[in-house]
């Protein structure tokens, strides 16, 4: 179980990670950012369609 400090901490990251320009963060982010929420992905993907697979889920 989180506590409410690291609940933020993770809402803070994806709205960061969700009001990014795609510049502003590396592929290798991108990647590992996928991993940590579990998405199914192709890591030899374009950047924009990584970053696409983030921000898109529900």
């Amino acid at each position: 179980m989180s506590t409410g400090f690291e609940r933020r901490a993770r809402r803070l990251r994806e709205h960061v990670l969700a009001h990014s320009k795609p510049k502003d963060i590396t592929k290798d982010e991108i990647i590992e950012r996928l991993n940590e929420l579990g998405i199914e992905h192709n890591p030899r993907d374009k950047k924009d369609d990584l970053m696409k697979l983030l921000t898109d889920r529900k």
